[in-house]
């Protein structure tokens, strides 16, 4: 009997653990948050021609956060409405309509730094991205 009731014991803790992480991850995430770099294993971001398409990319791209679940996206000049949450250690970023699906592992977040990591069969991306403290 006490094995049982340590061993509940232990499983509670960990889940009360996992929402307290997730509500400050929650927390850390909400605001605008502006891509500063990226990088690939795809040859063709390497190549020097796109240094200023990759740049401008850089340049035009954020997101908005907030605590209600939605979010906006910026990207190239065009504003994508979405839905967010945070499940366990990664991104869940849905369109509109919540058809569409990005997930993305969350290697790095802080009050001022977010580090995403994507991947699919063939091709793996690194975001990092800067809070905007400004907005």
């Amino acid at each position: 009997m006490f094995k049982k009731i340590f061993f509940l014991t232990l499983v509670l803790s960990f889940v009360a653990c996992s929402r307290e992480q997730s509500s400050q991850l929650n927390d850390l995430i909400v605001g605008r948050w502006q891509l500063v770099n990226f990088s690939t294993n795809q040859k063709i971001i390497k190549d020097p021609s796109y240094k200023r398409i990759i740049k401008q990319m850089i340049l035009t791209t954020s997101i908005d956060f907030y605590r209600d679940g939605r979010c906006k996206s910026y990207i190239w000049g065009s504003k994508q409405n979405g839905y967010w949450k945070i499940k366990a250690d990664s991104l869940i970023v849905l369109d509109k309509n919540k058809k569409d699906r990005f997930t993305a592992k969350i290697l790095k977040l802080n009050n001022n730094q977010l580090v995403l990591y994507w991947q699919d069969d063939t091709v793996k991306i690194m975001l990092y991205f800067r809070k905007d403290l400004l907005n």
